[in-house]
């Protein structure tokens, strides 16, 4: 991920997940909320850790930021969205997923100069892989998803309860699958 990040110029910094699996079950019982749909250790740690990061956003007053987990394959394309969505300025909380498979609704949102992807509201979307956010949905998102009650990537719900706008770079990537690299799974992000 480093040499990725590192050949397409991009400021990062990894921040180390939380394991669900090693939380005690007074972690569990202190970082979760009664009833949750978050019912596996392992979704528990994975939204624990999203929320670290939405914490660190917000704390840093990071104005925009890419999140990536560590099977992410980037390209060109990625950095040129990322670019393009930064000078959109928005001050809404918003969302932006790079991931595969969302359904999404109307016209483009926003006028921008991406050759082969368009941004639209989406009505569902899973996986939290990859996604651009601003600050201000980083401060939403961490109020509304702690203590854990359901998993980070229930974009859908998101919306439903107003907490952000949640869009999507279409298509995300041009015709390409998860794919396996020595062995380990990737997913391609906006191949050009």
């Amino acid at each position: 991920m480093a040499q990725q990040l590192s050949a397409l110029n991009l400021d990062y910094e990894f921040i180390d997940a939380i394991d669900g699996t090693k939380l005690s079950n007074e972690e569990i019982l202190h970082n979760t909320k009664p009833v949750s749909y978050a019912v596996t250790c392992g979704e528990i740690g994975c939204s624990l850790s999203h929320i670290k990061v939405y914490k660190k956003i917000e704390a840093e007053n990071i104005p925009i930021a890419l999140i990536l987990e560590d099977d992410a394959l980037l390209s060109h394309a990625t950095v040129s969205a990322l670019r393009e969505i930064e000078e959109l300025n928005l001050k809404k909380p918003t969302v932006i997923l790079l991931t595969e498979d969302p359904k999404y609704i109307g016209n483009p949102l926003y006028n921008t100069h991406l050759k082969n992807h368009k941004i639209y509201k989406v009505l569902e979307g899973a996986c939290s892989h990859g996604y651009i956010l601003n600050n201000s949905a980083a401060r939403k998102m961490a109020d509304f998803l702690y203590p854990v009650w359901m998993v980070a990537d229930k974009w859908q719900l998101l919306n439903e309860y107003s907490i952000c706008n949640v869009e999507a770079v279409v298509p995300p990537d041009r015709g390409t699958k998860k794919i396996h690299v020595g062995g380990n799974k990737k997913t391609p992000f906006l191949c050009s």
